[in-house]
């Protein structure tokens, strides 16, 4: 069975605040799958954790814009075809 952490819980292990989160699974929404459970809650598996930890530092630490981000493809992860599933 896949550990899956909500997005309170991601946002605590990544160390950013949820809204932050939130926007990232918006803009890069290609790269991140989630699963909708009870509530209409959002819940990330450890790919995800992945990936978030990646944009982070491809922001936080090498300084690199979103828009460049996404138009570099500098998330080498395949594509997910459809970001959300549901629990």
């Amino acid at each position: 069975m896949k550990k899956l952490l909500s997005i309170g819980s991601l946002a605590k292990v990544i160390g950013m605040p949820v809204h932050t989160i939130r926007f990232w699974t918006d803009e890069f929404e290609e790269f991140i799958r989630f699963e909708i459970g009870k509530g209409e809650r959002r819940y990330y598996d450890e790919s995800a954790v992945a990936t978030f930890f990646k944009i982070k530092k491809l922001i936080h630490e090498d300084g690199i814009k979103i828009k460049s981000i996404k138009e570099k493809k500098m998330l080498l992860i395949s594509p997910k075809k459809d970001k959300r599933t549901e629990v």
